[in-house]
């Protein structure tokens, strides 16, 4: 339920509304009672789900259309903290000569998605099979990184020391790179000679 599903939080929501909904039927059609409550019912059955959602990166417009639409499942202070925070996140997609892609979810505020808008007509320097990097210099932050390594993601979006920003596989990272974001794919993916950043 974390970031590997970054592309998918929309898709999550509703997904388990929807299996929340039936099961809410379900008990509905077994239930004698003639005050059964259809949103208490699919409330309840959300209740285990609703924390590990991540709201911030849904777009502004399915919050919206959508999950408002559903703001029984909310107190007036959680949605109207959902809807402050929406919008908190970019997704940045790279996309190699073969038209595959991978994607993943950089804090708006993030110093490097300024940048990455700079690089967006720009095509990248591949100097290995297992590293793709932008060759314009940035200021790398003096702090450390807040983004850690985790099991199951295969790439990450990092600057590199020398402050170029780009792509390289989780097993060749080391502590001096800064982490600035997790990259997934839907697809195969590889590292090709030219590929292309993007802020969505």
């Amino acid at each position: 339920m974390e970031s590997y599903f970054s592309k998918f939080h929309e898709n999550i929501f509703q997904s388990i509304y929807e299996w929340s909904e039936n099961q809410a039927i379900k008990k509905q059609k077994e239930s004698n009672d003639e005050n059964f409550n259809m949103n208490d019912a699919i409330k309840t059955e959300m209740q285990e789900f609703l924390p590990y959602i991540q709201f911030k990166k849904m777009k502004l417009t399915f919050l919206m259309d959508y999950v408002v639409r559903r703001g029984f499942l909310f107190t007036y202070n959680k949605l109207a903290e959902i809807l402050t925070n929406a919008n908190s996140y970019v997704r940045v997609k790279i996309t190699n000569s073969n038209g595959q892609t991978i994607f993943g979810d950089l804090q708006r505020d993030n110093c490097a998605t300024e940048f990455i808008k700079t690089l967006m007509n720009r095509v990248s320097v591949n100097a290995d099979s297992s590293y793709i990097y932008w060759n314009r210099v940035s200021t790398v932050p003096s702090t450390p990184s807040p983004l850690k390594k985790k099991d199951g993601v295969k790439w990450y979006l990092i600057y590199f020391n020398n402050g170029f920003i780009g792509v390289k596989y989780t097993g060749d990272i080391n502590s001096n790179y800064y982490l600035l974001a997790e990259m997934h794919s839907e697809t195969d993916f590889q590292f090709t000679q030219k590929c292309k950043i993007e802020i969505e």
